[in-house]
């Protein structure tokens, strides 16, 4: 019964997903900038009659993004792209704020995959799109080589869910909300980083779009909602008069469990089928089931020959090292690993050095028939060398890249600092934490050692495009 990740191959696109329970499809689509992990909550709730899938929109969570600047049709196209791949030939859907729109102008276009669609929030402009809201609003995800940009979104998460809009704090634009506990400012700020460069695809697109014509137009089932505390309940009242025979307005209770029961009470009464059971196309990453989690792993070229396992140096994970990972597979295949509890792999139940390598073994194990070279990095090379004692039919050659000679005291310096706490805080220190410890270590080894005997004689990648990355894979 638990939450499991997957990625589908859609043109030269991966899309990411959760998925939960068995049974008729039940497809969720999140706000901007949020992902699936949004819907973690629904889910839990319904997995026990229904194969719930929850879907990243391009550019957001860990789908790839679409080119150009999208419209919300494009996403409708990609969204329905995604459904084919996955099997899914009709389901019941469940769009929250910015995917009502994508939503809706699926609905609008392939009703045929309907069977009903509940719009949780759908934003109805009164005039033509306000440019003047709408750009600093969406004002440009910078980064900066000196990690400022961390301070300044931090910042924006914070009076996000203090004003609206948050760029203009008054006293009458204070929301009247219970703050959220950090934990849940922290889970926004992950989804809102994650995207980054492209947080504002769908996101301006969709404060662009007037869904009227859509509502006048579409055939398919649908529900348009809004729960009374939510700040598009008015909008509500703005649904054309003259709309489709096939819409019903709906207002929700605030309170979360009056609000899921009525879910549930449209849900049943909407069959489906469930989704067809071929294997969807797998792409550049995917994971792997391991024990009692998933592993995460990303694949590089598509040469022939013994292939090449990569494993990251620690804390961190693999999302920072495509450039270089991309050129060592010219000619043979590469396999990135995220080891356990880094950027998208679960944790292991058995932390030991041994439950590291049982670990290693069965991955390895399970993505290839063969032997494999491996190249680690920094203190994986541990992990390299273990697999090779204990399973050396599994191991060609190793190439151990900057393994730390531990001494006694190196080890307990070493385990105080990667102890550190990296838990969220309101001021988001836990940020700037993660990103200076990674850009250190570029500079100087332990990174934490200002001494002249620490500097590191090589040229530091501190690109912030890949520290991004890495910073998103040592805090998720």
């Amino acid at each position: 019964m638990t939450i499991r990740r997957g990625f589908v191959r859609v043109g030269d696109r991966d899309v990411h997903y959760r998925t939960a329970g068995a049974g008729p499809a039940l497809v969720l689509l999140h706000d901007s900038p949020r992902s699936s992990s949004l819907h973690g909550p629904l889910l839990a709730a319904f997995r026990d009659r229904y194969e719930v899938i929850a879907l990243d929109t391009p550019g957001y969570g860990e789908s790839d993004p679409l080119p150009g600047a999208p419209s919300i049709a494009d996403f409708a196209q990609a969204l329905n792209q995604a459904l084919e791949a996955l099997g899914v030939e009709r389901a019941i859907f469940y769009g929250f704020h910015t995917s009502s729109k994508i939503m809706l102008e699926l609905a609008a276009r392939e009703p045929h995959r309907v069977t009903l669609a509940v719009l949780d929030g759908l934003s109805i402009p009164l005039g033509e799109p306000d440019e003047t809201f709408i750009a600093p609003y969406m004002r440009p995800f910078a980064l900066d080589s000196d990690g400022a940009w961390l301070a300044r979104e931090w910042t924006r998460v914070l009076d996000t869910w203090r004003w609206f809009p948050w760029f203009r704090p008054t006293t009458l634009t204070r929301m009247p909300i219970d703050q959220p506990s950090i934990a849940e400012i922290h889970a926004y700020a992950l989804d809102y980083f994650l995207a980054g460069p492209s947080y504002a695809s769908a996101y301006a697109a969709a404060m662009r779009h007037d869904p009227s014509d859509n509502l006048r137009a579409v055939g398919a089932p649908v529900v348009v909602t809004a729960r009374e505390d939510d700040v598009l309940h008015g909008h509500l009242a703005r649904i054309p008069a003259d709309r489709s025979a096939s819409i019903m307005v709906r207002s929700a209770p605030a309170a979360t469990d009056l609000w899921l029961s009525g879910l549930e009470s449209l849900f049943s009464g909407a069959v489906v089928k469930a989704r067809s059971e071929k294997a969807p196309p797998r792409g550049a990453r995917f994971y792997l089931d391991v024990g009692s989690g998933q592993a995460h792993v990303r694949s590089f070229g598509s040469g022939v020959g013994r292939p090449i396992v990569c494993l990251h140096d620690l804390p961190g994970g693999t999302g920072g090292e495509g450039d270089w990972l991309a050129a060592l597979a010219a000619h043979r295949p590469v396999l990135a690993i995220d080891l356990p509890g880094c950027g998208l792999s679960d944790p292991i139940e058995d932390t030991s050095f041994a439950g590291h390598v049982a670990w290693l073994a069965e991955v390895v194990g399970a993505l290839l028939a063969g032997p494999v070279d491996i190249v680690a990095e920094g203190v994986s090379s541990a992990f390299a060398l273990g697999l090779a004692r204990r399973r050396p039919e599994l191991v060609g050659g190793i190439i151990a890249d900057g393994p730390p000679a531990m001494t006694p005291d190196l080890r307990a310096r070493w385990l105080a600092e990667v102890g550190a706490s990296f838990e969220p805080e309101r001021s988001g220190a836990h940020w700037l934490r993660a990103w200076h410890l990674l850009r250190d270590r570029e500079a100087q080894h332990p990174w934490w050692d200002g001494s002249a005997s620490a500097i590191r004689h090589r040229e530091p990648d501190i690109r912030p495009e890949r520290l991004r990355q890495l910073t998103l894979d040592l805090l998720r």
